[in-house]
């Protein structure tokens, strides 16, 4: 038995969903299905009309630069600041805007400006979670996939973070 089985969910643009469950359920796993990170031992993952299943190579890469993914460990690079965090995953490609500005835009709205050259090692789970989100929100995802985003953050700052979601995603630039 697979930890996700017999899923079946639609979600429509600007619709916030939060999947609940114990432990072991398969919420991260069917996360992971959503964001292309895995693939599903059967079935089929279809947004926007694109059969994502389905995809490889670059017409996966491009599908997965669509989706911004927020861990539950968070994944920082360990070696490289706050700020280099949040922009890694644009750095290979071409924008027409100024990433480290982005960067420190994103920063400032999820309430870390002045921590820019922090190291993870040096912030606390909350701050390490804020700039997780920050780097999900730099390329301007269509969809956003968090695995439990606010789980070390307090209420005030859970709030204001997920506020800040919904308002950063406007075009850069």
């Amino acid at each position: 038995m697979c930890a996700a089985e017999d899923v079946t969910i639609s979600v429509g643009a600007g619709e916030f969903v939060a999947l609940t469950g114990a432990s072991g359920s398969g919420k991260s796993t069917l996360l992971h299905i959503i964001g292309a990170i895995e693939r599903p031992d059967s079935g089929t993952v279809v947004m926007d009309g694109t059969t994502v299943t389905a995809l490889r190579g670059s017409a996966l890469a491009g599908y997965r630069r669509g989706v911004g993914f927020v861990f539950q460990r968070y994944n920082l690079l360990p070696a490289l600041t706050a700020l280099d965090n949040v922009i890694a995953p644009v750095l290979p490609r071409r924008t027409g805007w100024d990433k480290r500005d982005r960067g420190r835009e994103l920063l400032a709205a999820v309430g870390l400006a002045g921590r820019e050259e922090s190291l993870p090692a040096r912030m606390s789970g909350g701050e390490q979670q804020r700039v997780a989100i920050a780097r999900a929100l730099v390329s301007t995802p269509k969809v956003l996939l968090a695995d439990e985003p606010t789980g070390n953050l307090d209420s005030q700052n859970g709030r204001e973070t997920w506020i800040c979601s919904a308002n950063c995603d406007a075009a850069p630039g």
